[in-house]
């Protein structure tokens, strides 16, 4: 992980990557950068490229126009809609600074980083397969526990379907990643993945969409095929599709959705060597 003392000294790094994480703090041994640093080791070989900071000259703060410290600084490659966008990348701030953020454990706090770069760095629909940039962020979202919403399709959503699947995505923040998959592709990749998942592919004109339970490990076909993603209805009762997932996911309380963060190692106790004391024998006379 790259060290950067000023905000110039990061201009390659932002421009060169496609999509970038900067934790800024005013000291590199604080906690909050500790536990920031743990939070990247889980996302090592991601595809994203994660950097640390000291601020004391105060460029990154003007660089990011906020006075808010420590912040992480995401910098990605698309839209909040997930189309791509070249030249300047938008830029997304998680804060760790306030007396909540100090006072939570540390298990939580990765735990929010985690979900800020979850969030933030996979686009809210993944495609599969993914442009050249984004195949390890998408291998990011496979192997999340998170549930996954799979849906096959030959040909390229419109902008009404696009909407609904972020729709979806708002209405599961957090809980759920939507991958679709294009049972067209050349390379041989899709058809591999659907024959590992067991997942129904769709006929010519349609969608055909399955929802994994990665807390359960079983995959649930949705009954009926789409020729195009329906309109999306967010009240559970009214809409079909969104009734149809929300069965599985509520299910399951907040601890389940909870991303890894590695098990604590055990410090082997040292015993203590005790002194073995010299009796002194006296001789009976």
């Amino acid at each position: 992980m790259k060290t950067f003392k000023k905000a110039s000294e990061a201009r390659i790094f932002t421009k060169s990557n496609d999509v970038t994480v900067i934790g800024v703090f005013d000291d590199l041994k604080s906690k909050m950068a500790s536990h920031y640093k743990s939070a990247v080791k889980l996302w090592t070989n991601s595809g994203v490229e994660f950097a640390i900071a000291t601020d004391k000259s105060k460029s990154f703060r003007e660089k990011f126009d906020d006075e808010r410290l420590p912040a992480i600084w995401a910098q990605v490659n698309f839209r909040e809609d997930g189309s791509l966008r070249r030249g300047r990348k938008r830029r997304v701030g998680f804060f760790l600074n306030g007396k909540f953020m100090e006072n939570m454990a540390k298990k939580e706090i990765i735990q929010n980083i985690l979900i800020f770069f979850y969030k933030t760095l996979l686009r809210p629909v993944n495609f599969f397969p993914s442009e050249t940039d984004g195949a390890q962020r998408l291998q990011m979202s496979i192997s999340s526990r998170l549930p996954k919403l799979f849906i096959t399709h030959n040909s390229k959503f419109n902008e009404e379907e696009t909407k609904e699947l972020l729709k979806i995505n708002s209405h599961f923040s957090g809980k759920l990643h939507i991958i679709a998959i294009n049972v067209n592709d050349v390379t041989g990749a899709s058809d591999n993945l659907i024959k590992s998942l067991n997942i129904k592919k769709s006929t010519k004109s349609g969608r055909s969409i399955s929802l994994y339970d990665t807390f359960a490990n079983n995959l649930i076909e949705y009954p009926s095929e789409f020729k195009e993603i329906p309109h999306v209805d967010s009240n559970v009762d009214e809409d079909k599709l969104i009734k149809f997932i929300y069965q599985t996911i509520n299910k399951y309380d907040d601890e389940q959705f909870k991303h890894d963060i590695g098990k604590k190692k055990k410090k082997k106790k040292q015993k203590k060597k005790k002194k073995k004391k010299k009796k002194k024998k006296k001789d009976e006379l």
